[in-house]
């Protein structure tokens, strides 16, 4: 079985040289997409510079990765520098959870 598949949202960090308020303001698309998940509970992935971005859509105290080690794992969200064995395994979990319902409300 493979990875889960993140549609639209594998987008988010396309752009590595771009900053990450103008990503959010010009891809409105991606921006919806991403926090209709969270606020109906869907799991969330994203990777490399994708992690800005949750950290400026997301709640304050939600965990994200840093960057530079292992995926983190936050309510369904999951996040790593770089795709892996150890992400996917996160992925596929937080998936197979289905929703998240007991999360703080986005910052917009």
């Amino acid at each position: 079985m493979g990875p889960p598949h993140w549609g639209k949202a594998d987008d988010l960090h396309s752009e590595a040289h771009t900053g990450v308020d103008r990503r959010i303001r010009d891809r409105g698309g991606a921006r919806r997409f991403v926090l209709d998940a969270y606020r109906h509970g869907k799991s969330i992935g994203a990777l490399g510079t994708g992690l800005e971005v949750l950290k400026k859509l997301l709640p304050d105290g939600l965990r994200v990765a840093s960057g530079n080690g292992d995926p983190a794992t936050d309510q369904g969200v999951v996040s790593g520098s770089a795709s892996g064995d150890a992400f996917i395994e996160a992925a596929t979990a937080a998936t197979a959870a289905h929703r998240h319902p007991h999360r703080p409300q986005p910052r917009i």
